[in-house]
Parts: C-alpha cells; sequence; structure tokens
C-alpha cells in the first residue's frame, strides 16, 4: 500500500513539474539518482524500517523516470500516423529484459555462491547446529 502512494506521488510530482518546467531529461536524470539512492539505502539497511524506505524511494524513482519517459518517447515520435507500431517496440523494448532476467538468475546466483566454503567448525559457529554447513555434511 505504502508503495502505490509513493508510486503515485513520484509519478504526478514528476509528470506535473516536468510539464510546468518542460524539462523532461532532467526529471528522467532525477528519477535514475533517486533511484540510485534507494538502492544505496536497501544495500546498507539494517533494519526493517530501513528496508523499507529505501523501497519507497525506489518506488518513487521508477514513478517518476516512467511518467517522463513516456513524455520523452510521445515528444520523439517520427509519425503520430504510426504511433501504435512505435509504442508497441518501446513495449517489447521495456519487456523483453523482464522476460530474460529471470532464465539468467539462477547463473548469476551460482557465480555469487561458488566462494570459499565455511570452514568454522560447528562447536565454535555463533550459529545454531543446524544452520552450519558442516553439520548438514555430517549428519
Amino acid at each position: 500500500m505504502l508503495g502505490i502512494v509513493a508510486a503515485t506521488a513520484g509519478a504526478l510530482t514528476g509528470g506535473f513539474l516536468s510539464d510546468k518546467l518542460r524539462r523532461r531529461r532532467l526529471f528522467a536524470f532525477l528519477g535514475g539518482l533517486l533511484f540510485l539512492a534507494g538502492g544505496i539505502t536497501e544495500a546498507y539497511a539494517h533494519s526493517f524500517i530501513t528496508l523499507l524506505v529505501g523501497a519507497l524511494i525506489m518506488q518513487c524513482a521508477i514513478a517518476l523516470f516512467s511518467a517522463v519517459d513516456q513524455a520523452i518517447i510521445f515528444a520523439v515520435l517520427p509519425d503520430r500516423a504510426q504511433a501504435g507500431r512505435y509504442l508497441a517496440v518501446v513495449g517489447f523494448a521495456q519487456r523483453i529484459p523482464s522476460a530474460i532476467a529471470p532464465l539468467l538468475a539462477p547463473f548469476i546466483i551460482v557465480l555469487g555462491a561458488a566462494g570459499p566454503r565455511r570452514t568454522t567448525p560447528p562447536s565454535t559457529s555463533p550459529a545454531p547446529r543446524w544452520l552450519s554447513w558442516e553439520a548438514s555434511s555430517s549428519s
């Protein structure tokens, strides 16, 4: 629910201000910077509240960028009579990475998980016995 509120605020604010100031590229750039700030906030979050704040910042940034991005796309259409065709190409360009990413994610995760194994004996591990690598392999 909070994400919807943040996205609505970002889209309405970004769309209104970009039309009023006639500065679309500036707001697209600000959306990117705001997304970066939300990502950094999430990356260094040590509590659920901080993680939630980062997610809300990112939702606002995505909505801000998307509203301005659509306005930029409509402004640069070469032929208004074939707007549907051009918008279909833009739609495919935006959706294809969303379809490919889940197919590539397992390979990226495996690359990150291929680091050195934990060698701490289960008796000195701060985690419960059932969480340690060695305890599960010695059972």
